[in-house]
C-alpha cells in the first residue's frame, strides 16, 4: 500500500496501521467502495494554455486591426498573436501562471521527512490574511493555477 514511500516510513505506516484503533476501522469501512469513489483532483492546466491566453487577452487588439486593415496572411496574423514583446508593453510583470503555496512544512514525520515535502523549515508562519495578499498580488493580470503543498495541513490547526 505505501510502495512510493521511503522504506523507514513505509515501516512505520504498516505498524501504525497494525494497532488495533485501526484494524477496527478498517473491519468497519469498505476501502474498495471508499477507492472506486474517491475524486481524483483535475489536471494543472498546461503552462502552454496560459501563455496563450495572456497573449490573446494582450494581443487580440491588435490582430483584429490588423483584420480590419485587410490582412489574411494566417502567418502575419499569428506573428501579431504571438508578439510577447508587444504583450509585454506597458505591463508591469509577465503573469505567474502556476502558483505553489506551501501553508506549512510542520510533518508527522519530523525529524525524517518523506521524499515529496524534503524541505528545509522555515521559522515564520504566514497568516491566512498574508495567504489572501500573496493570491491577490499573483492574480493580476492573469490568475494563476493555484496548487496547495508541503507538510502535513493537519497540523495546521483550525484557525487557517
Amino acid at each position: 500500500m505505501f510502495e512510493h514511500y521511503l522504506p523507514k516510513h513505509r515501516e512505520r505506516l504498516n505498524a501504525l496501521l497494525e494497532q488495533p484503533d485501526w484494524q477496527e476501522t478498517f473491519a468497519n469501512v469498505d476501502l474498495e467502495r471508499v477507492k472506486a469513489e474517491a475524486l481524483n483532483p483535475p489536471s494543472p492546466p498546461s503552462q502552454l494554455t496560459g501563455a496563450a491566453q495572456y497573449l490573446l487577452q494582450r494581443n487580440s487588439e491588435r490582430v483584429k486591426q490588423l483584420l480590419g486593415e485587410g490582412v489574411t496572411d494566417e502567418e502575419k496574423l499569428l506573428d501579431a498573436f504571438s508578439d510577447w514583446e508587444t504583450a509585454l508593453s506597458g505591463d508591469e510583470r509577465f503573469p505567474i501562471l502556476f502558483l505553489g503555496l506551501v501553508p506549512t512544512l510542520d510533518c508527522s514525520f519530523d525529524p525524517v521527512r518523506c521524499l515529496y515535502c524534503n524541505q528545509a523549515w522555515l521559522p515564520k508562519r504566514m497568516e491566512l490574511e498574508d495567504w489572501k495578499a500573496v493570491i491577490e498580488e499573483v492574480a493580476n493580470p492573469t490568475p494563476p493555477y493555484i496548487y496547495l503543498t508541503g507538510g502535513e495541513p493537519l497540523l495546521l490547526g483550525e484557525g487557517v
